[in-house]
């Protein structure tokens, strides 16, 4: 039932590579694909994906994560946090799988650090 709380939500975001879309799987195994930050506005680039750094497509690729799992809010709150504590370091030439408990423990881990 799509309609019912929780239907959809995403359980998984996979990366393949560099400047391509990241592909959302939901807890009932649909997927979908998400370009560059669809912001409120519309704009959309499926370009701008990256990771192993910290530039403008890595900032990208963490916004996109933070607000499909946890909301516009985090995702405004926490990008630059999750680009530091992980996407930052990942390998540029591999590409990336992550659930929403992953996600939480390092931002988590990494917040709780800095703040202490």
């Amino acid at each position: 039932m799509a309609n019912e709380p929780g239907a959809n939500r995403p359980a998984i975001i996979v990366a393949t590579g560099w400047h391509e879309p990241i592909y959302i799987i939901s807890q009932e195994g649909r997927a979908r694909v998400r370009n560059w930050r669809n912001t409120d506005n519309g704009m959309q680039d499926d370009n701008e994906f990256t990771w192993g750094y910290r530039g403008n497509g890595v900032h990208n690729t963490a916004y996109a994560i933070l607000r499909e799992f946890f909301g516009k809010e985090v995702a405004e709150s926490h990008t630059g946090d999750l680009v530091e504590c992980w996407l930052s370091r990942l390998d540029q030439e591999r590409g990336f799988r992550a659930s929403r408990d992953k996600v939480a423990k390092l931002l988590g881990a990494y917040v709780a650090q800095r703040m202490g």
